[in-house]
């Protein structure tokens, strides 16, 4: 009942696997310290967990835990603690995310499977890129490839090129990416695995610099975790289309052309290029509904880039003389340079969905710490 449950929960089945795990549960009722049953309950929390049931599914890895480490199985203790992981990483809580995984690994690195590694690798992995740590997450990733490369599991694999495939965006290698990404989503695909295929997809969507082909990748993912039921997902989809269509909205309800005929009103009102500088910043975060900016400047003898202006970035004002002043230019060198480099160089704007999430502002700590 266990392993067909698993199958049908890789698969996409979520009902026919519910129904697997009830009913093995329901063998297993007279034995409350069988192995077996508490080897259930940390896979049915994996179930839980993908359809958005948080608290039960924290509740059957947690019983599960107890149970294991009363029998002493640390196979399945470890699992228990992916489990929860997962969990916790779902409800943004990297540090107590980070706990558990990192003690599976301890676990998992004396007793586990090279399967089990590499898939705890991948998820350090993730942990590590949310949280921003690159080398980090290009060190577990390797960890990830070596073993994945001795199994010749080809949906460990799939998994893997996501990671891959969001470092290299990180990076702004974005040919790579973009081919890492498609080989994934592509072998995800043809191994009919819709959760982890739309996971896929959705990350893809979020570090994709057209507007149009973000949306599509988007509405994709979003279309797959509905078909599921996996309504965390579902509703992380939805935001990141959401504020994709408000973004276009701001475009045109607003009239960025009105925008910009506001700001060359306050050129031509004044020769001093600070404080034409201070009213465009605060204009432009009015009429578009900002809540933090900066005007970033390339200085002409040096080619450095130098921040002009800055609105409630840093722990200071940002406008005047002394510590306000030094905590702006700290937190904004803090900002992935490539990123306005890029900008600049293209005068072609960036569009990210998720800044806490996306490789391009990788070094930007601001970003995470006022997530």
């Amino acid at each position: 009942r266990l392993n067909l449950g698993e199958v049908e929960e890789v698969l996409g089945h979520w009902p026919r696997a519910e129904r697997h795990y009830e009913r093995a549960l329901k063998l297993l009722d007279g034995m409350p310290d069988h192995p077996d049953r508490f080897t259930v309950l940390a896979q049915f929390a994996s179930l839980d967990r993908k359809r958005g049931r948080g608290a039960e599914a924290e509740r059957r890895a947690r019983e599960a835990l107890d149970g294991a480490a009363r029998v002493g199985d640390n196979d399945l203790l470890a699992h228990c603690h992916f489990q929860l992981g997962l969990i916790e990483k779902d409800r943004d809580n990297l540090e107590g995310s980070g706990e558990h995984l990192r003690r599976a690994l301890e676990l998992w690195e004396t007793a586990g499977t090279k399967q089990s590694l590499a898939r705890l690798h991948i998820s350090l992995a993730d942990l590590s890129l949310r949280d921003g740590e690159m080398a980090e997450a290009a060190r577990h990733a390797q960890e990830a490839r070596q073993r994945v490369e001795e199994l010749g599991d080809r949906f460990t694999l799939a998994k893997l090129l996501t990671i891959e495939a969001r470092l290299a965006s990180s990076r702004e290698e974005v040919e790579a990416a973009e081919r890492l990404f498609s080989d994934g989503v592509r072998l995800l695909e043809e191994l009919e695995t819709p959760y982890e295929h739309a996971r896929s997809l959705y990350e893809w969507g979020l570090r994709t610099w057209n507007v149009d082909t973000a949306l599509r990748r988007l509405r994709r993912a979003l279309a797959g975790f509905e078909r599921l039921g996996a309504e965390t997902e579902s509703r992380r989809a939805s935001g990141a289309l959401e504020r994709i269509r408000e973004h276009q909205r701001l475009n045109v309800g607003r009239g960025a052309s009105s925008v910009l005929a506001e700001v060359l009103k306050v050129i031509n009102s004044t020769l001093d290029l600070q404080e034409v500088l201070r009213r465009t910043m605060d204009l432009v975060l009015e009429r578009l509904g900002g809540e933090r900016g900066m005007i970033v400047l390339t200085n002409r003898l040096t080619r450095e880039l130098e921040i002009a202006v800055a609105r409630n970035i840093g722990t200071g004002t940002g406008n005047g003389p002394g510590r306000g002043a030094v905590d702006r230019e700290d937190e904004g060198r803090m900002l992935s340079e490539s990123v306005v480099r890029r900008v600049i160089e293209t005068r072609e704007p960036v569009l990210s969905v998720d800044a806490l999430t996306d490789g391009r502002f990788a070094g930007a700590k601001s970003i995470v710490a006022r997530h």
